[in-house]
């Protein structure tokens, strides 16, 4: 799949707001930055990928991770969101640091949290930072190691009925960790997914 992706440098989108581009820190301009960002990805379809980019980013705070990046994983693990999948790239392992911790205290802050993830690309790598299932972690991980997937070949591999698979699929999809399209042939319609590099 050709996914159309889309790159976000976040130092022009925080200057666009006159914030400090360099030092992303507190909550208030976490928040302020947080309403524009969602605005800006709800602009983007469902099946393409958004690049973030924190080239430039000397600190992004632990505040600011929780008021960006914790709330929108927090939205997307709750349902209350419709957000193309998106990837943060170019973290230094200061920042990187500071949003993990922001995502591991969201689920602590919001009992019933099960997922409160995001993708970052990390020394050529993509990794999962937050909280998150073990079942969502092996269906992430068989999608990155497999490149596409469907619920047949989930269920094969997995050992799990086809609704489960169906629903461990549709799982990735939902936290943005898995884009896919819908194919229609002799058998009908389903959904094949991919992963997001």
């Amino acid at each position: 799949m050709n996914a159309i992706k889309i790159e976000l440098e976040i130092v022009k989108l925080v200057n666009d707001l006159n914030l400090e581009g360099d030092f992303l820190v507190g909550r208030l301009d976490g928040k302020l930055f947080a309403t524009n960002l969602q605005t800006i990805l709800e602009e983007y379809s469902r099946n393409g990928i958004v690049i973030i980019d924190f080239a430039g980013v000397e600190l992004m705070d632990g505040s600011f991770s929780d008021e960006v990046f914790g709330m929108l994983a927090a939205a997307r693990g709750r349902n209350q969101v419709e957000l193309p999948a998106y990837v943060l790239r170019s973290l230094n392992s200061v920042s990187l640091d500071n949003l993990e911790q922001a995502l591991l205290s969201r689920p602590v802050r919001e009992p019933g949290l099960r997922n409160c993830v995001v993708v970052v690309l990390f020394e050529n790598k993509l990794s999962l930072v937050g909280k998150i299932e073990d079942h969502v972690k092996q269906t992430f991980e068989l999608l990155n190691e497999c490149g596409e997937l469907n619920t047949k070949v989930v269920s094969e591999k997995l050992e799990l009925s086809i609704g489960a698979a169906s629903t461990r699929l549709k799982v990735l999809f939902d936290l943005g960790l898995a884009v896919r399209n819908e194919i229609r042939d002799e058998q009908g319609k389903q959904f094949v997914y991919f992963r997001l590099m």
